[in-house]
């Protein structure tokens, strides 16, 4: 079996560093992995993968499965044959980096012991190269990793009070206790599991290749006819904890909750709050309440950075800082780094824009139509989809 050496930017070509081994070891687990489910590694078939845009991944994406595990004594490892023969290299279908499973998988537990940058995991994680950008999301494809979480997603109550899952919940659901998010529903939570994994995953391919904040997304943000890994995954939290606190996954308090608690989601919703409360710089001549702009009408299609005058026919200061938290309570993150609600358009705001103009498309035959120029200007159309993204996921204020 040929050693994977990730191409790219390699951070100490001397002395590997650690999260250039941990991702050999992840890799080689998976090739012994596929190896003993008969699965060919390059499945020689359509290719499914393209070259990175800067020679190496700069972004991480997230993606669930929408299937359950399906594990039975008939069928003792579930999906994940399917799920290896799906994102195979060459499979023709989407491909993927990285496959989270929900928990640690007993027959592998022998190949597991070979490896032991990995051994803390708590769930099976595999690995499909770090070399290739696969097709995966859209504008994601260029730039981002692409993570698959085995999750059903959104469930369904049925009448006799068992949960069902798929249309109008027909299949039946067997699992950990589904949470509500909102008015939105009930869906298969994440396990604990899962989330340490996307963690440290995310954290180790930051070291290596170097990851910018704005570039951590979900397929929702670039796709608008998919929704994972909303709502019932703490994307922002998720996000802090890669970029922005360096403790142990045993110290975040959060996390350590994030099972149990069953006040959790609002818990996120009011830390997502405070961060929109968040004080405008006193050298801003601005005032604004959250998301309280956005039925104004009559702005002009204009660059923001040259249109942050408050004039009548521009777009204003306030116009802006309200942009920026809609993007983040979305999700996105419009920020060089920490978020500050601050006026005054910057690169990581036009580009977070972009994103959410490219992701509405439709399809009119074959051919896929844009319903919004992706210029990464703020329009009186952005604004209407805006509050169209903002009511599918419950999150505009009551009036």
């Amino acid at each position: 079996m040929s050693k994977y050496v990730p191409r790219g930017k390699i951070m100490h070509r001397n002395q590997p560093p650690q999260s250039q081994k941990f991702f050999e070891q992840l890799i080689a687990y998976t090739q012994e992995v596929a190896a003993r489910l008969k699965i060919a590694w390059d499945a020689k078939g359509r290719r499914n993968y393209t070259t990175w845009d800067e020679g190496y991944p700069t972004g991480y994406g997230t993606h669930f499965t929408a299937s359950n595990s399906a594990v039975s004594q008939r069928k003792p490892l579930g999906r994940i044959p399917v799920l290896f023969r799906r994102f195979a290299r060459r499979s023709g279908s989407p491909g993927v980096h990285f496959i989270v499973w929900d928990c640690l998988v007993p027959q592998f537990a022998d190949l597991r012991a070979k490896y032991p940058m990995f051994e803390h995991l708590k769930c099976d994680v595999w690995c499909w190269g770090l070399d290739v950008a696969f097709y995966h999301g859209n504008a994601l494809n260029g730039f981002a990793t692409g993570t698959e979480h085995r999750n059903l997603g959104r469930l369904t109550k049925r009448s006799d009070g068992t949960w069902g899952w798929g249309r109008k919940g027909v299949n039946s659901y067997v699992g950990r206790e589904p949470v509500k998010i909102r008015d939105m529903g009930y869906y298969e939570p994440f396990t604990r599991a899962q989330i340490e994994a996307e963690i440290t995953i995310a954290r180790w391919q930051k070291d290596l290749y170097g990851m910018e904040p704005m570039k951590f997304l979900g397929h929702l943000h670039v796709t608008s006819n998919r929704t994972d890994p909303f709502p019932h995954f703490p994307l922002q939290l998720v996000r802090d904890a890669v970029f922005f606190d360096d403790r142990p996954l045993d110290q975040m308090d959060w996390l350590l909750s994030f099972v149990d608690d069953p006040d959790f989601w609002k818990r996120n919703d009011d830390y997502i709050e405070d961060l929109l409360d968040t004080d405008l710089d006193d050298n801003q001549d601005c005032e604004v309440d959250v998301l309280d702009l956005w039925a104004r009408k009559g702005a002009k299609a204009v660059q923001v950075e040259d249109a942050i005058y408050g004039s009548d026919d521009k777009v204003t200061d306030g116009d802006v800082v309200e942009a920026k938290k809609a993007l983040y309570h979305l999700g996105y993150y419009p920020f060089a780094w920490g978020p500050v609600f601050t006026a005054g358009s910057t690169p990581e705001f036009q580009w977070a824009l972009k994103m959410f103009q490219n992701r509405w498309v439709k399809a009119q035959g074959k051919k896929v139509i844009h319903l919004l120029p992706a210029t990464g200007t703020l329009t009186d159309e952005t604004v209407d989809y805006m509050n169209k993204m903002l009511a599918q996921y419950d999150l505009l204020p009551e009036q």
